[in-house]
């Protein structure tokens, strides 16, 4: 990673993130923590890459046993600084679980338990995995607290880009059809990741 040019880095940086998210998804629990200690490699120094990856996690975590508590105990001791990046990388999970729940582009989910919903949130009962559906947007945006659902839907708006990345019409098609308090934030998210694939902008600025 040290040895590529900065733009690249930056991506396979994202990159390995999100690998390592998807790993402790499937490996369940006791690959959380480890998770969280070992942090990203050092050339992807970037204060907020971690905070965006719990966020991911938290949408797609969907196993019903320690490590549900473990992610609530973690979302519970970050700050308000930190919370807003964390929220933002829940809403690129969610895109992911809803275009896997949809058939876009893949139809897999992340850990082969199609009907089991995550829902790691505090106060929140993981709901029976027979009786209820999988998480979607609109499923995960109500657990957000109000004063966060700005920075959700800005995640959820990069994601869609992100998915989108070679057709930008159809990408805002998708915002498009939100809810409208959630159009300007999600617009703004798609803005920015569409500046940050672009011009391959360095690792402190990419969320």
């Amino acid at each position: 990673l040290g040895r590529l040019p900065e733009p690249e880095r930056t991506f396979a940086c994202h990159g390995f993130g999100l690998a390592r998210v998807h790993e402790a998804a499937r490996s369940g629990w006791r690959e959380l923590e480890p998770w969280a200690l070992l942090g990203p490699p050092r050339p992807c120094a970037d204060s907020t890459a971690p905070l965006v990856a719990l966020g991911y996690l938290l949408a797609e975590y969907r196993h019903r046993d320690e490590g549900c508590a473990w992610l609530r105990t973690e979302l519970a001791s970050r700050t308000r600084v930190e919370l807003p990046w964390v929220y933002r990388g829940l809403g690129q999970g969610a895109v992911f679980l809803e275009m896997a729940r949809t058939g876009v582009p893949g139809g897999v989910w992340p850990t082969g338990l199609s009907g089991e919903p995550s829902r790691c949130w505090p106060d929140a009962p993981v709901r029976a995995r027979v009786l209820a559906p999988p998480d979607t947007i609109e499923s995960l945006a109500r657990d957000v607290p109000v004063v966060y659902r700005g920075d959700f839907y800005w995640g959820v708006g990069w994601g869609i880009r992100d998915f989108m990345s070679e057709d930008p019409v159809r990408s805002r098609d998708w915002i498009v059809r939100l809810p409208a308090e959630a159009r300007t934030a999600a617009l703004e998210g798609a803005e920015a990741a569409a500046r940050w694939y672009r011009l391959g902008v360095g690792a402190a600025q990419s969320p």
